[in-house]
């Protein structure tokens, strides 16, 4: 008997709409701002700690598996421009 397709358990309500609304395109970063705190009423800030524990999940590649590839690669590159910096090192 083989097993029911399982469906995507997130750990909060939020997950959803905040994965989606990253995946859209935003003009500007106070535009990002702004519709963030519009849409969710938590500051820019907030939004992306909860992104990157969202597309950290388990469950998050089950959901939308090329948009959490491309948040993860971007947040890694971001990562490694951030430390080259601090270190001097320019990539």
């Amino acid at each position: 008997m083989s097993k029911p397709p399982r469906r995507p358990n997130y750990e909060c309500k939020l997950a959803r709409p905040i994965t989606l609304a990253d995946g859209t395109a935003i003009v500007t970063l106070r535009d990002a701002a702004r519709a963030i705190r519009e849409r969710f009423g938590f500051s820019a800030a907030r939004y992306h700690q909860l992104l990157h524990r969202i597309i950290d999940g388990p469950h998050a590649l089950e959901y939308d598996p090329m948009l959490v590839r491309r948040l993860r690669r971007i947040r890694e590159i971001r990562r490694r421009r951030r430390t080259a910096d601090r270190l001097g090192f320019r990539l």
